[in-house]
């Protein structure tokens, strides 16, 4: 199958998306489930009381990392579900009901791998909770997802 765009036209495409993204991207963090470390071990340690005092001191260590996203904040014409392009006919938009001050990131395949097991989103100030999965998009193959996040606080 023949395609009216050469391969190297499709490269300078995707290319001009990733500068996009690095251009009008903002900086978010996301958070996954704390790091539990053992800190110190003791022999004598007390497996059916937890909280003896001759057990393992466990401390947890945040996990978080920054990445680029782009952002649009749900207004108030964004209520509508986003389920089908016209009154329920058809369409492959996520099932999600937008709110006002919901918000819908896209981030490259790497922000998208980190949110894969992340538990909250800061963005702005705000904590967000991740509401639906990864939505993929790209010219010619998956470049860009998309998720979209309710405001907690």
């Amino acid at each position: 199958m023949s395609s009216f765009i050469l391969p190297s036209q499709q490269g300078a495409l995707e290319a001009a998306f990733s500068q996009l993204h690095d251009t009008f991207g903002r900086d978010i963090v996301m958070f996954k489930s704390a790091q539990q470390i053992t800190i110190s071990t003791n022999v004598e340690n007390n497996f059916i009381w937890e909280s003896a005092p001759t057990n393992d001191v466990v401390q947890s260590i945040p996990v978080s990392g920054v990445f680029k996203a782009r952002i649009k904040y749900a207004n108030k014409q964004d209520r509508q579900k986003v389920a089908g392009s016209v009154a329920g006919k058809g369409g492959d938009q996520l099932n999600v009901e937008m709110e006002f001050g919901d918000v819908r990131l896209k981030l490259d395949a790497t922000g998208a791998a980190f949110m894969k097991d992340a538990t909250r989103v800061m963005l702005d100030g705000d904590i967000f909770n991740i509401e639906s999965p990864k939505r993929p998009h790209g010219l010619f193959n998956p470049q860009f997802y998309d998720f979209t996040l309710k405001r907690l606080n």
